[in-house]
């Protein structure tokens, strides 16, 4: 196994193979909706920390994330780079604060596919909470509704933060 990369110290509380507690959907447009999610972080020694993620609703697999997260570890800024089985790409960037980051859609892409959704904005934050529970929620914006939450998630780590 490779040693964690000086730069992502700060980081190694995000690394291991998480699996929800609690899976939340909603928006103001849409019915609310409980499902299951899987987040694995893991590296390579490298400075960035690779992610892949799993979504089910009702057993059937619904959506699948990963990309990189990477720091500057002189400013403690983080990105998050991902890209998602619905037709997006993005960019996001914060601050890293203890054991928390609360990231900004910085670029956003998406297909010109037909049925590719219409969402114009991403936000997400991280937080490591009391009892080693990973907290993640997700707010989106489209072109008919301002940012409100979509997502609500909190994760158990399955004991590989080794990765």
């Amino acid at each position: 196994m490779a040693r964690l990369h000086e730069g992502l110290r700060p980081l190694a509380w995000l690394l291991g193979e998480w699996e929800s507690i609690q899976a939340k959907g909603m928006y103001p447009t849409s019915a609310s909706f409980d499902y299951t999610t899987t987040l694995k972080i893991t590296h390579l020694g490298q400075p960035v920390l690779n992610f892949y993620s799993e979504s089910w609703l009702g057993g059937i697999a619904k959506h699948v994330e990963c990309g990189f997260i990477r720091m500057d570890p002189a400013t403690k800024k983080v990105a998050y780079m991902c890209a998602q089985d619905l037709g997006f790409v993005e960019i996001e960037e914060g601050e890293l604060k203890g054991t928390s980051i609360e990231f900004k859609d910085d670029l956003l892409l998406s297909m010109s596919l037909p049925n590719t959704p219409s969402t114009t904005g991403l936000r997400r934050a991280f937080c490591l909470k009391p009892g080693g529970i990973l907290e993640q929620i997700v707010l989106m914006s489209t072109p008919k509704t301002p940012f409100a939450q979509h997502l609500y998630i909190t994760y158990k780590n399955k004991g590989t933060s080794h990765l």
